[in-house]
């Protein structure tokens, strides 16, 4: 019962199976390499929101304080 494997489809699948190993890592490289530049574009995106964030609360004190002193000049002016 002890089947003999050939040598030629032996080497085959060992240089197949070389090839698949040498595939799987060349893939595991790129995936490192696109979750390093995933991570750089998420931590440029929180800082950016953040940005925002700050010139919209700067946006609204600035209107804030312009509709005060519009608000003033008009009310508080002396009228003749």
């Amino acid at each position: 019962m002890a089947d003999s494997i050939d040598p030629r489809d032996f080497g085959r699948l060992e240089a197949k199976v070389e090839t698949l190993e040498m595939l799987v890592a060349e893939q595991t490289e790129t995936l490192k390499r696109m979750a390093d530049r995933l991570e750089a574009m998420s931590e440029l995106l929180s800082q950016a929101r953040g940005g925002w964030r700050t010139l919209m609360w700067v946006g609204g004190a600035v209107a804030t304080v312009a509709s005060a002193i519009t608000w003033a000049i008009n009310h508080l002016a002396l009228k003749p």
